[in-house]
C-alpha cells in the first residue's frame, strides 16, 4: 500500500474522440507537510479543550484525532496542509470530496498512513515525541493504581497504533 502524502484537488480527465485519456485541469496540488503555516491554521481552527479543561492545541488535536482513525482527522489535516500553498485557493468541501473519492477506490488507511507519517518523520517528530515521553511521565508519576493501569493501557494502544501505521 502507498501512504497518501499529496492530494490532486480538481483534476479533470476526459477521453478525446482517439479514446485517449486527456487531462483537461491539472488541479491543485496539496503536499501533506508540517509547517508554521499548518500550525497557525490548525491553532486558530482545531484547537480545543478535553473532558478536564485542558487546552488542547490543533496540531495535537489533529494529531489525537489521525491515531483514533477519526475520519474527520483526514479533513482537518489536508484543511490545514493547504495552508503551506497560499497562492492555492481550495475550499474544505473540496478537500472533503477528493478524500472521499481516494477512500473510495482505495480505503482511508493511506490517506492516515501519509498524514501520520508527516507527525513521525516531519516537521512535528519533536513534538510526538515530547507528547509520549509526557505521557509516560504521567503514568509513572500515578499513585492511584486503577488510573496508573488505565494510563499504561492508553499509552500501549497508541503506541500499537503508530507501530501499525508505520509498517503500511
Amino acid at each position: 500500500m502507498t501512504k497518501i502524502t499529496e492530494l490532486t484537488i480538481g483534476k479533470v480527465v476526459e477521453m478525446n474522440e482517439a479514446g485517449e485519456k486527456v487531462v483537461v485541469n491539472p488541479g491543485k496540488v496539496i503536499k501533506g507537510k508540517g509547517s508554521f503555516f499548518f500550525t497557525r491554521k490548525a491553532d486558530k481552527k482545531y484547537a480545543t479543550t478535553d473532558k478536564e479543561g485542558n487546552e488542547i492545541d490543533g496540531v495535537s488535536a489533529i494529531f489525537n484525532d489521525l491515531t483514533m482513525y477519526n475520519d474527520l482527522g483526514l479533513i482537518k489535516f489536508w484543511d490545514c496542509a493547504a495552508a503551506n500553498h497560499p497562492s492555492i485557493d481550495v475550499s474544505e468541501d473540496e478537500i472533503t470530496a477528493e478524500i472521499q473519492r481516494i477512500a473510495d477506490e482505495v480505503g482511508t488507511a493511506p490517506l492516515f498512513a501519509g498524514a501520520l507519517e508527516v507527525f513521525t518523520q516531519g516537521f512535528y517528530k519533536d513534538k510526538v515525541e515530547n507528547q509520549d515521553y509526557m505521557m509516560q511521565l504521567g503514568v509513572n508519576k500515578e499513585k492511584d493504581p486503577v488510573k496508573k493501569e488505565e494510563l499504561e493501557g492508553h499509552l500501549q494502544m497508541v503506541k500499537e497504533l503508530r507501530n501499525r501505521v508505520a509498517s503500511l
